[in-house]
């Protein structure tokens, strides 16, 4: 058994060596084509799509391994089809309870969009223009927030959004009601209630077959007008063009995305219509999908996941 990590730049020299201790010989970046047969275990990360043509590179593939919790760059129907077992941080949810940095890029999203601080660095650093008006913005404190998806991420922004003295509401229908009564956030039972109530939307569920355009053209007319509409989960679980309509006409007060529904694909991220709308110069702040990506949060979710994974791999073949 050999692995192979294909995108292996910083990657945690601990994980790399668990692999090499418990798996095999461990090759990164490139296979020798004489030993790609021996590739029985894959661990990626975002930047590629693993679709049926990728996994067919490795004709003894047993194992997929991604240090993430959305899977969206998987396609899962071709590991079910080829047997390939897919080990993800969903596999470690109580090891990854405490990581903060996907909160922590929401929330600094949120003071950038409503403070319209990019637009202020950019106009100070092109110009030298000193127009304080021109960037007022809003205070957090007494604003609305209202979430989509109280897992792991979206409590975290709660809690951190309760210290900045911001009034929280969220909808998730899979979370026990102890949860928002322990950490005093307002429970809505259904999302039209909550979207016509926010000052910000900040989406954070996990994606999943049904729930692909959470967020649709319909959602999206019951929000508040000037609402801001954050999203750092995935791209899919909103209409990224009804959101700049609704911007372009004046409904929305701005978006910021950490997340585009077709990212692995450069030549549809230039097509998106929230790049598009960017350019124009619309309140858009578009982040390359850096949330998770600290170096802290990242080497440590790499050896969770080599920790859990080897351990698997080892209990199933003894």
């Amino acid at each position: 058994m050999s692995v192979f990590i294909s995108e292996p730049e910083y990657y945690s020299t601990k994980a790399i060596t668990l692999y090499s201790e418990y798996i095999g010989k461990v090759y990164k970046g490139t296979v020798p084509h004489n030993v790609i047969d021996e590739i029985t275990v894959l661990v990626v990360r975002l930047k590629n799509y693993i679709d049926e043509s990728y996994i067919l590179k490795f004709p003894n593939l047993k194992y997929l391994i991604s240090p993430t919790t959305g899977l969206n760059h998987i396609c899962k129907d071709s590991c079910l089809k080829h047997n390939i077992t897919i080990i993800s941080l969903n596999d470690c949810k109580e090891e990854i309870k405490d990581v903060t940095s996907t909160p922590e890029h929401t929330i600094g999203l949120m003071l950038c969009l409503v403070r319209n601080i990019v637009g202020a660095v950019n106009s100070v650093s092109s110009s030298l223009a000193w127009d304080r008006d021109k960037f007022r913005g809003r205070q957090l404190s007494g604003l609305n927030l209202g979430i989509v998806g109280l897992g792991r991420i979206g409590l975290q922004v709660a809690c951190i959004a309760t210290s900045l003295k911001m009034n929280i509401m969220a909808y998730d229908p899979l979370i026990n009601s102890e949860i928002f009564e322990q950490n005093r956030i307002q429970r809505k039972e259904n999302l039209d209630d909550m979207l016509a109530n926010v000052d910000i939307l900040s989406i954070n569920a996990s994606l999943n077959k049904n729930n692909f355009n959470l967020i649709d053209s319909n959602e999206i007319s019951k929000l508040k007008k000037g609402c801001f509409v954050i999203n750092t989960a995935r791209g899919e679980l909103t209409n990224e063009e009804a959101l700049v309509q609704a911007l372009r006409a004046g409904n929305l007060g701005g978006i910021a995305v950490d997340v585009l529904s077709e990212e692995q694909q450069l030549d549809n991220v230039e097509k998106s219509p929230l790049v598009s709308g960017s350019r124009e110069g619309l309140n858009i702040i578009i982040t390359p999908h850096i949330g998770g990506c600290t170096l802290d949060s990242m080497i440590y979710t790499e050896i969770v996941i080599a920790e859990y994974a080897t351990q698997e791999i080892v209990k199933k073949n003894t």
